[in-house]
């Protein structure tokens, strides 16, 4: 589409959402989820600090106050960002369109 008075091409519209690549998207975990991913919740564990607790409520408080865990997460956090870790959730996914494409055009 173009303009009539100038004959250059108009903008696009904006996008409703913003288009980013997920590749490069800086994917960081919160602190609650890297609490989630090292808790166990059977075993009423602290998989980052490696302590067991009588209670759940004794873990959440754990993760809350303790010093230990504190120094533990921020520990992990430093590891996750010098690995270049992102949302372990993102790096599941698999682009099956893609790959359906990629197998139609080669052939079976």
């Amino acid at each position: 589409q173009q303009t009539q008075q100038t004959g250059i091409p108009a903008p696009p519209p904006p996008s409703i959402f913003p288009i980013t690549n997920i590749a490069t998207a800086p994917l960081v975990m919160t602190d609650e989820q890297i609490n989630r991913k090292y808790e166990d919740l059977s075993a009423i564990a602290c998989l980052l600090c490696k302590r067991k607790f009588p209670s759940i409520d004794n873990l959440r408080r754990h993760q809350e106050l303790s010093d230990l865990h504190k120094t533990s997460l921020a520990t992990e956090r430093q590891k996750m960002s010098t690995a270049g870790y992102t949302d372990t959730s993102v790096l599941d996914y698999r682009d099956r369109a893609a790959e359906t494409e990629e197998q139609v055009r080669t052939g079976p």
